[in-house]
């Protein structure tokens, strides 16, 4: 008997979506090694998941955030109404 031979399905080709860029301005360097498109003043309420939600659409990115800022808080909670951060551009 003739051995059965069963079809092979081609996987589909992956499709890396394209980056954005977060902004077209040079960037500078400050006190951090990052480079930033600059700075945020924190209002009443806001945390860093939503101040990271608010300017990159992905509240998982509040860690990029407080990274660029641990000169300025002593925890990811340590928030003020009136401070100004830092706001990194994101790697790939």
């Amino acid at each position: 008997a003739a051995p059965t031979i069963k079809p092979v399905q081609a996987k589909p080709p992956v499709v890396k979506p394209k980056p954005t860029p977060v902004s077209t301005q040079p960037v500078q360097r400050i006190q951090t090694p990052a480079p930033t498109t600059g700075t945020y003043k924190v209002l009443p309420g806001d945390t860093l998941t939503r101040i990271a939600k608010a300017i990159y659409g992905d509240s998982s990115k509040w860690k990029e955030i407080y990274g660029a800022n641990l000169d300025k808080m002593s925890s990811e909670n340590d928030l003020k109404a009136g401070q100004t951060i830092t706001i990194p551009t994101l790697g790939n």
